[in-house]
């Protein structure tokens, strides 16, 4: 790993690695007794990323960084910072309802507050449960019960699978071209 990173910097082109979703390396067994520990090979992997970055960092200063995003605060390595990220307060919320073009209407629908409750300040779980109001077709009654009896973590795979079963075949294929970009990060970004 080091070696892949000292080649990377010496072409000035660092990296900027992402290991998103990684709760999704915590057993349920974990989660439910509250120790969050990851797997042995998800914790190998992190540590041998860690090194491998902090062994750059001081040989060569190197710009390459780590960002690993996790719903849960499990034992991280001390050499990561912790930035909390905190759920959306109500005035937050309300102000991404009425950024949507027919929030009158969707204000008035029938599961409004069901929605709220369901995403519980996850602005990415609201944001779709909004959308799904405004698809008449969608029976969101059942969908949303669903979601109420199913865990925090389950909610947007559920979620997402109903959505994508109610595109055609070419929107998914489109959806699907979509999914591969580039994120343009800021030299500034990279080195805090």
């Amino acid at each position: 790993m080091q070696n892949f990173i000292e080649a990377v910097e010496a072409l000035d082109r660092p990296l900027l690695l992402v290991l998103d979703d990684f709760e999704q390396n915590i057993p349920e067994s974990a989660i439910d007794d509250g120790t969050l520990r990851p797997t042995s090979d998800a914790v190998a992997v992190l540590m041998a990323l860690c090194g491998a970055l902090a062994v750059m960092q001081q040989e060569m200063s190197a710009a390459s960084r780590l960002i690993v995003t996790c719903r849960y605060e499990c034992p991280f390595p001390p050499t990561l910072h912790l930035e909390r990220l905190k759920r959306m307060n109500p005035t937050d919320i309300d102000k991404k309802c009425r950024l949507l073009p027919d929030y009158s209407q969707v204000r008035l629908h029938p599961q409004y507050g069901r929605v709220i409750r369901v995403a519980d300040g996850n602005p990415r779980l609201l944001e779709w449960l909004l959308k799904l109001l405004q698809q008449p077709e969608m029976d969101t009654a059942a969908l949303l019960s669903q979601l109420e009896q199913t865990k925090q973590r389950f909610r947007e795979t559920i979620l997402a699978k109903t959505l994508l079963n109610s595109l055609t075949e070419v929107e998914r294929q489109f959806l699907a071209r979509l999914s591969v970009f580039q994120l343009p990060v800021t030299r500034r970004l990279w080195q805090r």
